[in-house]
């Protein structure tokens, strides 16, 4: 399968897993609220650093299959080590100028603040880890559950912001990823960056 749309399949995934997690029902227990949130953020981070592993067997021509028995968090750290890991980029659509039938802007102008790094992703991935797999389950109280569900859900909306609407690079060439998030048709689109230069010096 092609690079792009291996990616388009796991933003796919993703997505689904985001709106998943998003659902509320009020006849849902707590507990199994805050289960499902933290299967859904844990999901969500490994699909990430899969992609990202999937793009470097891509740009390589190899596979590294040992690299996917580890946990999303100590691949995402041997990425980084070996300077290969490569994060979706937010974008968000600004107001179109002269010449330009879109306009991005990305973590330096009206998308700033939404980018995760991979230090952030270690830390959603470790707080669902811990409830996913609790150990003492006869300490949960309503208080902690209750500020567990909380951080969450801060997780996954910090998710949904970074990923709705973002770039991504695979064997050089960049594609544009809509999410759908809110009501409109994903799609996944090759970008052509035109130059800022007036065309005698472009």
């Amino acid at each position: 399968m092609a690079p792009d749309i291996a990616y388009l399949e796991l933003m796919r995934v993703i997505r689904a897993r985001l709106l998943l997690g998003a659902a509320v029902s009020p006849d849902e227990h707590p507990l199994f609220r805050a289960e499902r949130l933290a299967l859904q953020v844990r999901k969500v981070v490994e699909g990430v650093t899969f992609a990202a592993l999937s793009g470097v067997e891509a740009r390589n021509g190899q596979g590294l299959a040992a690299l996917r028995t580890k946990d999303a968090d100590q691949l995402l750290t041997w990425l980084e080590k070996k300077r290969l890991l490569h994060l979706p980029a937010a974008q968000r659509l600004v107001k179109p100028v002269e010449g330009y039938k879109m306009v991005l802007e990305g973590g330096a102008g009206a998308a700033a603040g939404y980018d995760i790094d991979s230090t952030e992703l270690k830390q959603m991935f470790s707080r669902a880890s811990g409830l996913v797999h609790e150990r003492h389950p006869e300490r949960t109280t309503a208080a902690s559950l209750a500020a567990e569900t909380d951080t969450l859900e801060e997780d996954l909306r910090r998710l949904r912001e970074w990923l709705w609407l973002h770039i991504m690079f695979l064997r050089g060439e960049g594609y544009l990823i809509q999410m759908g998030q809110y009501g409109t048709p994903s799609f996944m689109v090759p970008l052509s960056k035109q130059s800022d230069l007036p065309p005698e010096l472009a």
